[in-house]
């Protein structure tokens, strides 16, 4: 779905722009952006509620 030339066209115009990967690299994307955010919450002492 994101490689079709018409979803690609609307997501852009929302500011999004797909970037379609295969579910494990997707997995390690996920996880590193997750370890990333932790890190970053718990230096600025960001804490859920």
């Amino acid at each position: 779905m994101l490689n079709n030339p018409a979803t690609a066209k609307k997501l852009g115009s929302l500011g999004s722009y797909p970037s379609p990967t295969k579910p494990d690299e997707f997995k390690s994307f996920l996880a590193a952006e997750s370890e990333k955010f932790k890190n970053i919450t718990t230096i600025a002492g960001i804490k859920a509620q």
